[in-house]
């Protein structure tokens, strides 16, 4: 066995030994609890957990995921952790062998794990876990572009401040009322027909929609009221993860990155669930419009990109058709009141931090491409 074989072993077991760590940081985290102190225990019996039943990746494996104590079921999120960490320890080595690259970065990962397990989780990014995300990315900065460049890191800091602070808190926040409003209104006109009672006003009717939402929805008030308090689409933590992406890839990248991190958002994690829900509404019509629609929309580009080659006048077809299908969708949607009430909630952060990496090492091909997409 090579020496170099040998210390990529090594690598790969400590980082699968980090990963382990890394969800007791983040449980601990939630609960409130050290650490470091008391060992690690089975979370359904609390029985500590023996060494030997402790070894990252393997004793999941043996145990066959449950407990050896209760034979509970033990989440498969432990091994995934433990394994993902291993694999992007050996991955950052190999790009920079022994150097202070690679320790920072594989502190990055660290810190961005924990934050994506607890936003997961819960929903929550702990104010700790940010603040060392941020310290982290800009010493990093420093190391791989110098002192001299602290202007362009700072920069890159705040527009990546200001885009999430304008296109999150503002932009996607009155995106959001929109359907709402349409809700209210086409709400207020079903009323009318039905009840034949006079129309009440905008405001009146908006007012009222909120108040019965409010009581409908008791365990997401705290949710509403947050985004109708501060005017925004989500929690402020997203603004810290899109302050550290900036800092570590400067004031260009780090717009494509949070592009690219809702696109990636909305296509891997809210449409699926989204069509599922769909699905399961038995809401099949709006289903097969809906599907119809992403893949006239896929084909179009795939049309732009020169996969397949159509004639001019039948892309221009398949242009106008996506946005007569697209409006006619929200207008079925809107106007069916078991669609407009559908609602499901996807963290963001994962999604951020995912890009922020994925821009680090494939920024210009990552950047084409969206500026391609947006073209018609």
């Amino acid at each position: 066995m090579s020496l170099f074989i040998f210390i990529c072993i090594i690598i790969f077991t400590v980082g699968a030994c980090i990963g382990s760590f890394l969800n007791v940081v983040a449980l601990r985290g939630l609960s409130g609890e050290s650490v470091v102190f008391p060992n690690s225990k089975c979370p359904l019996c609390k029985e500590p957990i023996k060494w030997y039943d402790n070894i990252p990746i393997l004793s999941y494996i043996i145990l066959r995921g449950k407990c050896r104590n209760c034979k509970g079921k033990i989440s498969i999120q432990y091994p995934i952790i433990e394994a993902l960490t291993a694999i992007l320890f050996l991955t950052i080595f190999l790009f920079f062998g022994f150097s202070l690259k690679t320790l920072l970065f594989w502190i990055l990962i660290c810190i961005s794990e924990v934050i994506c397990i607890t936003d997961i989780k819960e929903h929550v990014a702990l104010s700790v876990h940010l603040w060392i995300l941020i310290f982290v990315s800009l010493i990093t900065s420093f190391v791989l572009y110098g002192f001299k460049s602290y202007l362009f890191i700072l920069l890159g800091g705040l527009c990546g401040f200001l885009v999430m602070e304008i296109l999150y808190g503002k932009i996607l926040y009155f995106i959001s009322q929109i359907p709402l409003k349409i809700n209210h209104f086409i709400t207020s006109k079903f009323n009318k027909k039905e009840t034949g009672k006079p129309e009440e006003t905008n405001s009146e009717a908006v007012a009222s929609m909120e108040n019965t939402e409010s009581q409908n929805n008791e365990e997401e008030i705290d949710e509403y009221e947050y985004a109708e308090k501060y005017k925004r689409a989500s929690g402020s933590a997203d603004t810290y993860i899109a302050v550290a992406m900036g800092l570590l890839l400067g004031w260009f990248f780090v717009i494509f990155a949070i592009l690219f991190a809702f696109i990636a958002y909305a296509i891997i994690f809210v449409l699926p669930m989204y069509i599922k829900n769909l699905f399961c509404m038995k809401k099949y019509k709006l289903l097969t419009l809906l599907l119809g629609v992403i893949g006239l929309f896929v084909l179009l580009k795939c049309s732009n990109f020169g996969l397949i080659h159509l004639n001019p006048i039948i892309n221009s077809i398949l242009f106008y058709t996506t946005i007569i299908g697209s409006l006619c969708y929200l207008y079925i949607m809107l106007s069916n009141k078991s669609c407009r009430d559908l609602n499901f909630t996807v963290p963001m952060g994962p999604a951020l931090l995912i890009s922020m990496f994925i821009i680090m090492f494939l920024g210009n091909p990552i950047a084409n491409v969206i500026i391609k997409s947006f073209v018609y």
